[in-house]
């Protein structure tokens, strides 16, 4: 039970250097008519990971 919590934390820090990066980088693609898979590169170039999330926990 607490494996997957632990697991979920981890990403989360891992994320967090990069997360105000995403997240800007996805709010300017959202704006321009790209491909699905156009759209993931640009995000993709804000961080440093090989994954990114843009959920936002307010």
């Amino acid at each position: 039970m607490i494996l997957p919590f632990t697991l979920l934390r981890r990403l989360e820090c891992v994320l967090e250097a990069d997360k105000q990066a995403v997240l800007d980088a996805n709010d300017k693609v959202k704006g321009m008519s790209l491909p699905e898979e156009a759209a993931e590169k640009l995000v993709l170039r804000a961080t440093e990971q090989n994954f990114y999330n843009t959920y936002l926990i307010c």
